[in-house]
């Protein structure tokens, strides 16, 4: 395991807000950080806050975390290998 952590998930003042949750992929989910469009290979982060009806997302990377975008399919079977 790495010694590096995760960097602070922290919104900017210039960070965009949306009324309208979109899924990956959708030409009007975008980031709020870059405002270019979230692909559908990519998770986005996604903050919620409190009793807010609104929401801030995030490519990944705009939020400095190091992605696995093009191994995608590696995960989906992940969890068959759980014990009960």
């Amino acid at each position: 395991m790495s010694n590096n952590l995760p960097p602070q998930i922290k919104p900017l003042p210039t960070d965009v807000s949306f009324t309208q949750s979109r899924d990956a992929g959708d030409p009007g989910c975008l980031c709020s950080r870059c405002l270019l469009p979230i692909g559908k290979n990519t998770a986005p982060i996604r903050l919620f806050p409190g009793n807010a009806r609104w929401e801030l997302r995030y490519h990944p990377m705009c939020l400095g975390f190091e992605t696995n975008d093009n191994n995608l399919d590696d995960w989906k079977e992940d969890y068959k290998d759980l014990p009960y």
